[in-house]
């Protein structure tokens, strides 16, 4: 997911990060099962857009997305670079 501090670890399959963290704290602050899917970040947008998806974590906002979602404000400040070899 662009922007998404999320990771996917090689053991299981298992999504772990920063967002998942906050997710997870989240969800036992509010006693709430926490589901997470994984799938292109195109599909993960089409779900929330058309109900099936609760929320969706690292996403910028933009006018097309505030015709179907609510955004928070923002729970992070970052800025991106390209690495590449010295």
């Amino acid at each position: 997911m662009p922007g998404s501090l999320i990771t996917i670890s090689a053991e299981g399959q298992q999504a772990v990060g920063m967002d998942i963290d906050i997710l997870q704290t989240l969800a036992a602050e509010l006693n709430c099962d926490l589901q997470l899917e994984q799938d292109t970040w195109t599909a993960l947008l089409t779900k929330l857009r058309d109900g099936e998806l609760d929320l969706l974590p690292g996403a910028s906002r933009s006018s097309e997305r505030e015709n179907y979602a609510w955004f928070s404000e923002p729970y992070r400040q970052e800025q991106f670079g390209t690495l590449y070899p010295q």
